[in-house]
């Protein structure tokens, strides 16, 4: 929580030398507009920008392996978003409510999406490629998932790549 809510804050720029931003970093940060996340972070975790909701661009580097749960949720004014073929997981809610994301591109490398409800509010969502190989959800206590695109009604195209050998229950 380390910038939580300074809601004046527009930009950030961050060295190569930081390995690692703490959960909710920059949380509710809702003036911060782009971010670049160096090629020293390895993983995006929990809560890092949900509620920054004046992000409309970022760019996750090839060194990152994973987004933790609610990582972007909330950033409403992101339009795209294209996950690294570094990334092995995606976690719970990490997309939820980026309700002017349009266009999503999930890679090959991608195993895991959680308990889902990845992209649940998304309602702009239009173009998904899917590209993700063999995909789990992982089942909550109670042992259901959440659908990472459910009730999606404006998803006008959802490309599978050549190699995708799983869609898995509850897509």
């Amino acid at each position: 929580s380390a910038f939580y809510r300074c809601s004046s804050l527009t930009s950030v720029t961050i060295p190569n030398s930081v390995t690692s931003i703490g959960n909710r970093a920059f949380s509710g940060c809702s003036s911060l507009t782009s971010v670049t996340i160096p090629n020293s972070v390895t993983e995006i975790v929990y809560s890092t920008f949900d509620d920054c909701t004046s992000l409309s661009s970022v760019t996750i580097p090839n060194s990152v392996t994973s987004i933790g749960n609610t990582a972007f949720s909330g950033c409403s004014s992101l339009t795209s978003i294209t996950i690294p073929n570094s990334v092995t997981s995606i976690g719970d809610a990490a997309f939820k409510a980026c309700s002017s994301l349009i266009s999503v591109t999930i890679p090959e490398s991608v195993r895991s999406l959680g308990e889902g409800a990845t992209f649940q509010q998304c309602t702009a969502l239009k173009n998904v490629y899917w590209n993700a190989t063999d995909c789990t959800l992982e089942p909550n206590a109670e042992g259901s998932y959440y659908p990472p695109f459910h009730n999606l009604d404006n998803i006008e195209e959802f490309v599978f790549g050549n190699n995708v050998t799983t869609i898995p229950a509850h897509l």
